[in-house]
């Protein structure tokens, strides 16, 4: 799932998965701020009869509307872990950035954090490091 409140930055990290790190985006589900990115999750959780999440990897901004990108990724892993299911992989893509930035993001359970513009090899190496499916 990539999460992010401007459409072009959701396009771009399309283009750098397909094209780049070679990722089967057809599946990638697309949401606009991180209240949206929570309730896909709950989503499809529920679908999955609490059994497993779909999400494997979440790309998730951190300054949107409604809930940002931190404070989504805490009511994931609150949600997945009260139904004792194993989080996504969660990569902060953001224009922010700080030690006290970097302290938040890892404080919410974020495992890595790309500043924008994105890097694609970055995020290609960071693919191929959790081997994620291609």
């Amino acid at each position: 799932m990539i999460a992010d409140d401007q459409k072009f930055n959701i396009e771009a990290l399309i283009i750098i998965l397909e094209y780049l790190v070679k990722v089967d985006t057809s599946i990638c589900d697309q949401v606009l701020n991180g209240q949206s990115a929570y309730d896909s999750v709950v989503e499809n959780v529920t679908k999955n009869e609490f059994l497993y999440c779909d999400y494997k990897l979440v790309l998730m901004d951190h300054d949107m509307p409604f809930m940002n990108g931190n404070q989504a990724c805490k009511k994931i892993i609150s949600f997945l872990h009260e139904h004792k299911i194993p989080k996504p992989v969660l990569i902060s893509v953001s224009g922010s950035s700080g030690t006290k930035f970097e302290k938040e993001c890892k404080e919410s359970g974020i495992d890595y954090i790309l500043s924008k513009p994105v890097n694609g090899q970055e995020l290609k190496e960071i693919i191929e490091y959790i081997n994620f499916p291609r």
